[in-house]
């Protein structure tokens, strides 16, 4: 009750950014939407709470949102019907985000950048309309992340923006090699000649999965890039298939790169960095995706909760090897 006081508190200060009328908020507090708006495919994996709140907010208005989601690293996202309006909670997440849409936007498409107030740490970003993603989808997804990889990854390849690293010298110099005890079975899980290998590291999403990929009337469209960093370069791949795993309890990509469907595109990507894919390797790529994901200092994810879901990638992974 005293977090739904203080969410209601903070949307009641925000009423110049909302449309007057009735909202009502999901259950677990993150996301709050005007009635009107409970078809919007928005709110599609949100279960609608009980309590309800009205705005009538008499000040002049500076945006006309009608949802209004509370993002875990602080910031606030309002939607209207064109636009989305971020509130960015500081100077670091702002920067961020004007980073990451300079960088990727020429490569991805990603949704314009209309507004930014340095001041107000304010951005406001087009609304894409999109529709909900179905089992038929998948292929369509897959293929149009694989074909915008290969450009990009040629692209930086040509302005020289990769570096080439081995997981010895990560774990070398990772804070969170203080932690090995945690994930040593993943450790031993991975060939052993692999840590040698300079692989290529540039600069990637960080948290790809369908709920950061919306399908629009374009084509696909990447979102929240906040956990952009330096990654192995098949990260975002195995990111995908692993959130879907994990969080959306969907197995389908996980069983088609166990059983092989992947191997002819991982071979090419491998190919354009001038590497060999060893398909037999299956488990150990997928092992060290998930070491680079845990030594990576740079997320806004704590260790504390990478722990959690390191439980969960023994529990659901592992224990199946």
């Amino acid at each position: 009750m005293q977090d739904f006081e203080a969410k209601r508190a903070k949307v009641l200060e925000l009423g110049s950014y909302l449309e007057n009328g009735s909202y009502r908020f999901s259950t677990d507090l993150r996301v709050m939407y005007k009635e009107t708006m409970k078809e919007s495919p928005i709110l599609s994996s949100f279960e609608p709470d009980t309590q309800s709140i009205h705005i009538n907010d008499d000040r002049p208005k500076l945006f006309t949102g009608t949802i209004l989601w509370y993002c875990s690293n602080g910031d606030i996202k309002l939607f209207s019907e064109t636009e989305t309006l971020i509130l960015c909670a500081n100077k670091e997440n702002y920067s961020r985000k004007i980073n990451n849409q300079a960088h990727f936007a020429p490569h991805f498409r990603t949704p314009k950048l209309l507004q930014q107030d340095d001041k107000a740490l304010l951005l406001v970003e087009e609304f894409v309309p999109f529709r909900p993603k179905k089992a038929q989808d998948h292929s369509f997804i897959l293929s149009t992340i694989y074909e915008d990889y290969t450009r990009y990854f040629t692209e930086m390849k040509h302005q020289s923006k990769v570096t080439y690293r081995t997981m010895n010298e990560l774990l070398q110099t990772s804070p969170h090699a203080l932690y090995l005890q945690d994930y040593q079975q993943i450790v031993t899980e991975i060939d052993r000649a692999l840590f040698d290998v300079k692989f290529p590291f540039l600069k990637l999403h960080g948290d790809l999965w369908t709920d950061n990929l919306l399908l629009g009337s374009e084509g696909l469209w990447y979102i929240d890039w906040d956990e952009s960093a330096e990654y192995i370069f098949f990260y975002d791949f195995f990111k995908l298939i692993w959130n879907e795993l994990d969080v959306h309890q969907d197995t389908s990509f996980y069983d088609s790169y166990i059983n092989g469907q992947f191997d002819s595109q991982l071979e090419r990507i491998f190919n354009l960095f001038g590497m060999d894919y060893q398909p037999e390797l299956k488990q150990s790529y997928f092992c060290l995706f998930f070491l680079n994901y845990i030594l990576n200092d740079k997320s806004l994810m704590t260790y504390e909760l990478k722990r959690v879901e390191l439980a969960d990638f023994k529990r659901k992974v592992l224990s199946g090897w």
